[in-house]
Parts: C-alpha cells; structure tokens; sequence
C-alpha cells in the first residue's frame, strides 16, 4: 500500500474528486486537506490539518497552498498547487520519503 502521508498520495486522491467542488481551506468541515485524513481514515484528522504544531510533513508541506490560493478554492487548484510543489520537490532531488 502507497504512504498515504504524501503529496503524490494527496493529489492522486485529488484527481478523483470533482474538480470543480469547492472547499474552505480554514474550515474544519470544509478543508480539502481534512477531507482527504478523513477519506483515509486518520482519526486524528482535525489534529494533522489544524494544530500549528503538527509534525505531518504533508500537513506541513501541503498547509500553505491549502488555505492561500490566490487562485481559487477548487479542487482543480488544489491539485495544480500540489503537482507544482510535486514537480519542484522532484527538481531538487526530493525523495518520496523525505516529503512522507
């Protein structure tokens, strides 16, 4: 099974969404980021996508392009967000485990 904790992970489950829903990106019902723990069963979901202390390298890396999308708040953005942080990751020599 793939580490869910990852932003290839994340935005495979992004592709298969309606790309068009929109989402609340500091909304605890409505953020995409939660939805997706949720989908994957962490109980915990709520503590990785809202608690500043959290150590979820994807709650980490994800957050920012999560709640600040100058672009919109759809999950097409989303996963255009997370496919560039993908791509630039990949270019410096980033590690699917290094991002997990």
């Amino acid at each position: 099974m793939k580490n869910p904790l990852t932003l290839e992970a994340f935005a495979e489950w992004l592709e298969k969404q309606p790309q068009d829903m929109e989402y609340d990106g500091i909304d605890p019902g409505s953020c995409i980021l939660a939805r997706y723990y949720q989908a994957c069963g962490f109980a915990d979901w709520f503590d990785r996508s809202f608690r500043a202390d959290c150590t979820c390298e994807l709650s980490k890396a994800a957050f920012g392009f999560v709640t600040d999308c100058p672009d919109g708040f759809t999950v097409a953005h989303a996963l255009s967000r997370a496919r560039a942080l993908i791509a630039r990751d990949t270019s410096l020599g980033m590690r699917e485990e290094d991002v997990s």
